[in-house]
């Protein structure tokens, strides 16, 4: 984008000022018409035409406002977001879950910076222009890409592009530059050799690849350019197992797939991944679409996954019933996939609607509606140690959800008012947990209400800070969504 709007403004054949706004509007229309359509849909479905980035501003109910990429990967700071292209070389842990890299973008990276100055000083706009873009490229993905494998792969070709321009450079002129032509084509060549290696070795879905079992892609080639349904490659007793279907519970890995595609048109919803289920809105969508589902339910799991779509199905309120092994044929007669068909059980009958009730119930509401205003009509600078103190405070409901005076037959899942005493150096939690208020009814959106909060002051004399907070029991504090606490400064006497 930068060498295009260079070109565009200063290069040769450059843009007119006033052709300009025409086509940049064009441009940026061409860009977004083909997400145009799935934003919508995004956007209907949960309040953020790009779910799940960029929630803080976006503020979806079904997603966390905070936390983002998985920080596993990528760099981490400003000077490895510089070498990244280079250190992802040597630590591949965090370039990808495969933990290989066979150093493409590495060779490229580095020939690429040799390779600008060589070309600024022999004015080879070719070879400059492909530098500066694989550079920028490179930078690109460490700061704006996240530096994962997968959104690096232009460069991966890009690279190997770079490295053969600079070599062709290099020949236009003679005697060192063409042996310099010559390593880098060498290292080239090496590095392609050890990726071949890591091909014949690793996959992502871990099949064997064309490297390692030529015979056999030959033999499927016949299907290639071929419409063919998946159910086709079933056998009868199979296609009956799957038919009988009402609707997928995804609890296990590299399964959705198979689910969706031997038989389309059943609803598949998924448990396998946390995150759909951290707040309240999203849990109860969840057992809204459960408790409608088609009967019965079943999923599908690798045999060395079957354990934990257990959990999964656990950890939702649902049990694994019957579990039935199949061989499920993937596009191909010669080779199946061995799965695991488990049947589904939701609970039943007025009691089992009440746990998945519970089950949504005892979630948090999303992030930005955690917000409370708290004033103190009582502040007291000094306190005895260990001396008792009923306080005074007022409190305002400035979130989007309704406080609840009572929880579930329990304090569970009521909001209260409550304290703790911190060292005031280095914010140690001196004493937690101290005391607690409940409201005497509901407190809607915008409410306010006074509540009386009895505290002690800890034991040793010194210097504290009593913090005031409002608790969601058995859920969250407020403080860890964001909101506002209320910190006094008091000195605790002898």
């Amino acid at each position: 984008m930068l060498l295009c709007a260079y070109k565009a403004l200063a290069g040769p054949g450059r843009l007119k000022l006033k052709e300009l706004p025409a086509t940049v509007a064009l441009s940026a229309a061409a860009f977004a018409a083909p997400l145009v359509p799935f934003a919508v849909y995004l956007w209907r479905l949960t309040g953020n035409p790009v779910f799940p980035l960029a929630n803080g501003l976006f503020k979806s109910p079904y997603w966390p406002t905070t936390g983002g990429w998985d920080d596993r990967w990528g760099p981490r700071g400003f000077w490895e977001t510089l070498a990244w292209p280079v250190l992802a070389f040597f630590d591949p842990a965090r370039h990808s879950e495969l933990n290989v890299n066979s150093g493409r973008v590495a060779l490229g990276f580095v020939v690429a910076l040799c390779g600008l100055g060589l070309a600024f000083a022999w004015r080879d706009a070719h070879v400059r222009a492909l530098c500066v873009v694989l550079l920028t490229g490179c930078l690109a993905w460490g700061a704006g890409g996240m530096g994962y494998s997968r959104y690096g792969l232009y460069l991966e070709l890009l690279s190997g592009v770079a490295v053969v321009a600079v070599a062709a450079s290099f020949l236009k002129a003679k005697s060192w530059r063409t042996a310099a032509a010559g390593l880098l084509v060498a290292a080239l060549c090496a590095q392609a050799a050890v990726a071949c290696v890591y091909a014949s070795r690793y996959e992502w879905s871990m099949r064997p690849t064309a490297l390692s079992d030529w015979g056999w892609y030959r033999h499927e080639a016949r299907y290639i350019f071929r419409d063919r349904r998946l159910r086709d490659f079933a056998n009868e007793e199979t296609r009956a197992l799957l038919d009988g279907v009402g609707a997928w519970i995804d609890a296990g890995h590299k399964a959705n797939a198979l689910e969706s595609l031997y038989s389309p048109g059943t609803p598949v919803l998924g448990v396998n991944h946390h995150e759909y289920f951290t707040t309240r809105p999203a849990r109860e969508r969840f057992v809204r679409a459960l408790l409608s589902a088609p009967a019965p339910l079943y999923s599908l799991c690798l045999p060395e996954d079957l354990a934990e779509a257990r959990r999964h199905l656990e950890s939702h309120r649902l049990s694994a019933g019957r579990v039935t092994p199949v061989r499920l044929p993937f596009f191909s007669q010669r080779r199946a996939i061995g799965m695991m068909l488990v049947e589904v059980l939701r609970p039943e009958g007025d009691e089992g609607r009440a746990v998945m009730e519970n089950f949504w119930k005892s979630a948090p509401y999303p992030d930005y509606d955690y917000r409370a205003e708290i004033t103190a009509r009582d502040a007291p600078a000094r306190m005895r140690a260990g001396e008792r103190a009923s306080l005074r405070f007022r409190v305002r409901n400035a979130g989007g959800f309704a406080w609840p005076a009572r929880g579930d037959g329990d304090v569970t899942r009521q909001v209260n008012l409550g304290d703790r005493w911190l060292d005031p150096s280095d914010g140690r939690v001196v004493n937690d947990l101290d005391g607690r208020t409940a409201l005497a009814e509901d407190l809607p959106p915008g409410g306010e209400a006074e509540l009386t909060l009895p505290v002690r002051a800890p034991a040793a004399p010194g210097d504290y800070v009593l913090e005031i907070d409002m608790i969601h029991e058995g859920v969250t504090f407020f403080r860890e969504k964001g909101s506002a606490v209320l910190r006094m400064n008091v000195r605790v006497e002898p």
